[in-house]
């Protein structure tokens, strides 16, 4: 059974990309994939997990953006590990639509920091507009 949105987290400002994770999880939902498990956290960075029903996750984080790779462990309360990370987009907050293209056309590359969690480059801004 798939999911409609990640789990949130208490603390708002962890939270802020609850909106975001959620506009791109409804997007993939509708393109076709199984989101079996989701949630936001934790912080430094701040980050959220979708594990889809075949055993891939993807990791969206402020530092990298979005990365899948195979799902290892991970939940609420810790990080998530995955195996062979492979970074999808090479922007911090890419469009939902630009997710799923990504993900569908498999064009991932080696993971590269795009920005430090401690910037202030106005991504909060951003977050609280989803």
């Amino acid at each position: 059974m798939s999911v409609t949105q990640p789990d949130p987290h208490e603390d708002p400002w962890v939270n802020l990309p609850f909106q975001y994770a959620k506009s791109t999880l409804q997007k993939l939902q509708v393109g076709g994939y199984v989101v079996d498990r989701a949630w936001v956290d934790p912080s430094n960075p701040r980050d959220c997990t979708f594990v889809l029903s075949d055993s891939q996750a993807l990791v969206w984080d402020e530092d990298f953006g979005w990365r899948t790779g195979g799902f290892i462990s991970g939940r609420q309360g810790e990080r998530t590990i995955l195996a062979d990370p492979r970074q999808l987009i090479g922007k911090i907050l890419p469009a939902p639509a630009e997710v799923l293209d990504a993900l569908r056309t498999g064009k991932a590359t080696t993971p590269e920091r795009l920005r430090n969690h401690g910037d202030r480059d106005g991504l909060d801004e951003k977050l609280r507009q989803f």
